[in-house]
C-alpha cells in the first residue's frame, strides 16, 4: 500500500517511501512517489494504484502536473482519470483499490495543501487546508496518533522528523505486510515558494 505524509504550517513538507508492490507480493524499491515543479512552485506525492495493465499512473499524473495550466484544471483531469482507472481495476479484480494524492501549491507567498482520495471509482475526499494540518495515507500505522501529535507540536527540523517517521513506518511494515520500503523522498517548500528536496535525509535534487 505504501505510505506518504504531509504537513502544512507556513512552510510545507511532503514525504514518501519508494516501494512498488506487485500482486504476487514481490516488490521493487525504485518507485519515486514525491515530485516537484520549482518553476510552478508545487510539490506533490501519491500512493495507492501505481500501474494498471498498460497504464503507468505516475507517469500520466506527472505529465499533467507539469503542464502549464492552473492547478484546479490539473486536479479535475487527474480526478476524472483516477476515477476511471480505479473503477476499471475494481471491476476486474473485485478488490478495493485506492489512490491518494497530496499537493501543495504556493499562492502569493502562502502555501495551500490539497488532498484527495479516490476509491473504486468514487471520490472519497477532496479538501484544501491553509494552516497547520498533518495528513498521511497508505498503510495504517499503530503509531498514527502519536505521529500526528508529534508533527503538529514540533518546532525542530521537519526533514529529520519526517525521515524518522518514514523509517519507523518502513520498520513496522517490514514485520507485517512489507509494502513500505526503499529510499525516502522528501520535498519542502517555504512560504516564498522555494523548494528543497532530500533522499534518505540527504540534500539531493529530484
Amino acid at each position: 500500500m505504501s505510505y506518504n505524509c504531509a504537513h502544512l504550517n507556513k512552510d510545507a513538507i511532503i514525504a514518501s517511501d519508494s516501494r512498488e508492490t506487485f500482486i504476487d507480493g514481490t516488490y521493487k524499491d525504485n518507485r519515486q512517489k514525491t515530485f516537484v515543479n520549482r518553476e510552478q512552485k508545487i510539490i506533490w506525492s501519491m500512493t495507492g494504484l501505481i500501474k494498471y495493465r498498460d497504464v503507468d499512473i505516475h507517469q500520466m499524473i506527472n505529465t499533467i502536473m507539469n503542464w502549464d495550466i492552473v492547478l484546479s484544471e490539473k486536479l479535475t483531469l487527474i480526478e476524472n482519470f483516477m476515477c476511471f482507472e480505479t473503477q476499471r481495476y475494481y471491476d476486474e479484480f473485485h478488490s478495493d483499490v485506492y489512490f491518494d494524492f497530496f499537493i501543495v501549491e504556493n499562492i502569493n507567498n502562502h502555501n495551500v495543501l490539497h488532498v484527495f482520495e479516490v476509491k473504486n471509482g468514487t471520490v472519497q475526499m477532496n479538501n484544501s487546508y491553509t494552516y497547520n494540518n498533518y495528513i498521511s495515507s497508505g498503510i495504517i500505522t499503530k503509531y498514527q496518533k502519536d505521529i500526528e501529535e508529534m508533527v503538529l507540536l514540533s518546532r525542530g527540523n521537519k526533514v529529520d522528523l519526517f525521515q524518522e517517521i518514514l523509517m519507523s513506518v518502513e520498520k513496522e511494515s517490514g514485520l507485517n505486510d512489507k509494502t513500505v520500503g526503499g529510499p525516502i523522498y522528501i520535498a519542502t517548500m517555504n512560504k516564498y515558494g522555494e523548494i528543497k528536496t532530500y533522499i534518505d535525509g540527504e540534500d539531493k535534487k529530484f
